[in-house]
């Protein structure tokens, strides 16, 4: 994932558990939070002193970061997730890691995220029931 700048109404803010009350419109509960600050690096495009699009480390490892991304209802098709993803990949590539995004094939939205970012597909699952 190259770094590019995804044009947006808001900025940008790495989330810490100093400013994680920027993200409590999410609706999840402070242990669950907790946790996903502890995700670092932890994203939020930030609107009207709110975050609208948040990205986070879903898995983690010594080599490697598999990103979270939720966009708030009434922010998504706008590149608020775009530009999470961009500052979320940004941030683990500095730290040494290889940033992986990941979706299902049905979620067209998160679809749409890759596009605008042209990633690149690496790899597909396969389920045998």
């Amino acid at each position: 994932m190259s770094p590019r700048v995804i044009p947006i109404d808001g900025r940008v803010e790495r989330i810490t558990p100093e400013n994680f009350q920027l993200v409590l419109n999410f609706g999840w509960n402070l242990q669950n939070l907790a946790s996903f600050v502890r995700r670092e690096p932890f994203m939020a495009v930030i609107q009207n002193e709110m975050a609208v699009a948040v990205c986070f480390c879903s898995r983690l490892t010594p080599h490697a970061a598999k990103s979270g991304l939720e966009t708030l209802e009434g922010y998504r098709g706008q590149r608020y997730g775009s530009a999470a993803v961009v500052a979320w990949a940004s941030a683990v590539k500095s730290s040494g890691r290889l940033p992986l995004y990941s979706t299902h094939w049905t979620n067209e939205e998160s679809l749409g995220v890759a596009r605008k970012l042209e990633l690149v597909m690496y790899g597909s699952d396969l389920s045998i029931r």
